[in-house]
């Protein structure tokens, strides 16, 4: 099965695999926005510690080898050890689909930072050969969130009714995807990357198991109602 790169670079941001050596780093982060996306999130609902976050990152290492989930940590490119977020490409929709996630730190709203990140893992999916569809999921009353997919071109292909985690949801999941078929289209609107392999990195083996648990890395779901644009409204399924 092919897989996305370890690293992901955009003009202001590295996308890196999460390893277990984050778990302090990732925590700070995520306690730091409780508030931002407790409305959205339904991890987001207790301060988390070290040893909770170690067990996580350990689970999605796993997933990573499996094949199933890539959980990548969000760092400001001129300061690769700041954590300003994590995102996420999860083969939890089907065949030939691939879901985003992401979530942006309290103190990085308003930047644009959302977009970007969206818009290179977009691409990034697109390139691998057993994709042909990438799909944001977030809740309709999550509207901010909403702005992040139709920026970068994704059609809003239908919207389910969903149970309730979070609460500020509304119980109706939007659907928004964009078809290889159709990415031509809005490249301009997709960001330029640069991938970084891990040259050490063994070959994945193993079937697909489902989605991680919903700790940090389960939906992208906005929190503070603050003025600033929707590009880091955090979708509904995050990565943490």
């Amino acid at each position: 099965m092919e897989t996305p790169p370890e690293r992901i670079e955009t003009a202001r941001l590295l996308l890196r695999r999460w390893t277990v050596d984050d778990a302090k780093v990732l925590v700070d982060a995520a306690n730091a926005s409780l508030d931002h996306l407790r409305p959205w999130m339904a991890w987001a609902t207790h301060v988390r510690t070290p040893a909770e976050q170690r067990e996580w990152l350990e689970h999605v290492t796993a997933k990573a080898r499996e094949g199933s989930d890539f959980a990548y940590g969000v760092f400001r490119a001129s300061d690769p050890t700041s954590v300003i977020g994590g995102c996420g490409l999860h083969r939890r929709i089907g065949t030939g689909g691939i879901e985003i996630g992401y979530w942006i730190h309290v103190d990085a709203i308003g930047h644009g930072y959302a977009t970007e990140l969206a818009g290179a893992l977009t691409r990034v999916a697109l390139q691998l050969t057993d994709i042909d569809r990438v799909e944001i999921h977030c809740d309709e009353a999550n509207v901010r969130s909403a702005a992040v997919p139709r920026k970068l071109g994704y059609v809003l292909d239908r919207i389910e009714n969903n149970t309730v985690e979070a609460p500020g949801e509304a119980g109706r999941s939007m659907i928004w995807v964009m078809r290889a078929a159709n990415a031509a289209q809005t490249s301009d609107r997709l960001v330029a990357h640069r991938c970084v392999e891990d040259r050490q990195r063994t070959p994945l083996t193993g079937s697909v198991t489902g989605s991680p648990p919903a700790s940090i890395s389960d939906g992208n779901r906005d929190g503070k109602r603050r003025e600033r644009s929707g590009d880091d409204a955090p979708a509904d399924r995050i990565t943490r």
